[in-house]
């Protein structure tokens, strides 16, 4: 909770100074109160927002109901991307020029400086080294914008013309769904379970950016795989509770042929956790919490035992932790010899306890694909997570992690959201 308020206080100084940095560029401009003006707005509403979830935070967190998704879309494109890095560049630039003149780049030891106008003229005859004055013609044709006032006006449109772009584009990346086929071959799979499908789906982060026109497509592009099970790795709401009652009716129309079954997440519990247990509790749908239920097929004899892990509490802060292996370790003790374990965990790296437990296959979230790649296995999840996006093995076990289908941030960059199709074979 201090990391969050730490956040806010930056993100409110950050808006503050680069106001005082741009206006400040903008005053010798031609149209400078207009341009002014449009700048003050637009941070000050930034700096409304700030404030307002600093008064009410749980009257924020439910800012979709009642402020378009784009106005949404623009504070969170602004505040945690472009802000930040015009400041962090704004930095260093001026510490480039700071440096250069304490280096004596720059100052009075540099030369003389010539007259704004250009390089000095021949003096006229009789009168020293007094400078023609410029003809009137000459004045009149002279370019309205200098060129230092043409690049002051450029670097402070160029970020919030990049928030309008992004805006636009994320319109599309994020609802740009598509169905990600995986035949996996699992050696651990009875014989006759083999042709196994699983529908798995994460991070639907009902809120803010999904609505419920989204989640008509999701549930039929879902329905339409005809899958054996529904496996669901978290953040079913993105912030506000209130958004649980349309999620879970989301959820409820859902039609796997034998089952389905969650396990929570991060989001799922930011604003009242007993709250999303006793929902879920009351509509009938199964929620693992470091716990496990055996599904058994028509006409077959084997059973798959999913199995789910909290997001909090033992393990799921600290994925690699002691306490987490042992409550993996406990709850593949409840497995029956004929039952085909599946782990559910909302974090990747919880395949590490997973794989020295012996599971062979763990579904996850939690990153939606890294969100802002340069290419779908390059960028700052590589150094985030050890495991961000797709299949990855250890030995005979194998991890899924899903590009998510919701999002709670406007864009997402060769991050696609996706609903992942599973045929298990045997070997």
């Amino acid at each position: 909770m201090a990391a969050f308020w730490f956040i806010i206080a930056f993100m409110f100084a950050g808006n503050v100074g680069w106001w005082l940095w741009a206006d400040r560029r903008l005053r010798p401009l031609p149209v400078a109160p207009l341009w002014r003006s449009l700048l003050g707005l637009f941070i000050g509403l930034q700096l409304a927002y700030l404030v307002f979830f600093f008064i009410a935070p749980s009257t924020a967190r439910r800012a979709h109901y009642y402020v378009p998704q784009d106005a949404l879309g623009v504070f969170y494109l602004w505040c945690l991307i472009v802000l930040p890095t015009t400041v962090l560049l704004t930095l260093l630039v001026n510490g480039g020029r700071w440096g250069f003149r304490i280096l004596g780049g720059g100052g009075k030891h540099a030369g003389p400086r010539l007259p704004s106008g250009g390089p000095p003229r021949e003096p006229k005859e009789g009168h020293g080294q007094e400078y023609l004055p410029m003809p009137p013609e000459a004045q009149q044709s002279a370019p309205s914008l200098s060129r230092r006032q043409l690049l002051a006006a450029a670097t402070v449109a160029i970020p919030p013309l990049l928030v309008g772009t992004g805006v636009v584009y994320g319109r599309h990346s994020i609802y740009d769904l598509r169905v990600r086929r995986v035949d996996l071959a699992v050696p651990q799979l009875p014989y006759d379970l083999n042709g196994l499908t699983i529908a798995h789906l994460s991070d639907i982060h009902v809120g803010k950016f999904v609505d419920e026109r989204y989640l008509r497509h999701v549930r039929e592009m879902t329905n339409a795989l005809h899958a054996d099970l529904h496996l669901m790795t978290g953040d079913l709401i993105d912030l506000a509770i209130s958004d649980l009652p349309g999620a879970l009716d989301f959820v409820t129309s859902l039609d796997p042929k034998h089952g389905l079954l969650m396990c929570e997440g991060n989001h799922d519990l930011i604003e009242d956790g007993p709250a999303f247990y006793s929902g879920t509790r009351r509509r009938g749908v199964p929620l693992l919490l470091d716990g496990g239920k055996a599904v058994r097929l028509p006409g077959r004899s084997s059973a798959v035992r999913i199995l789910g892990l909290r997001w909090g509490g033992t393990g799921a802060g600290s994925p690699a932790d002691e306490g987490f292996s042992r409550t993996v370790e406990q709850l593949t003790a409840s497995k029956q010899p004929e039952e085909f374990p599946i782990l559910l965990a909302h974090h990747p790296h919880a395949f590490d306890a997973a794989a020295a437990a012996g599971i062979p296959l763990t579904l996850a979230g939690h990153t939606h694909g890294g969100l802002l790649m340069l290419s779908e296995r390059v960028g700052p999840a590589a150094l985030m997570y050890r495991y961000f996006s797709g299949l990855y093995r250890k030995s005979d076990s194998h991890l899924f992690v899903s590009n998510g289908v919701g999002s709670w941030y406007p864009v997402r960059v060769n991050a696609q959201p996706e609903i992942v199709h599973f045929t298990l074979r045997s070997v």
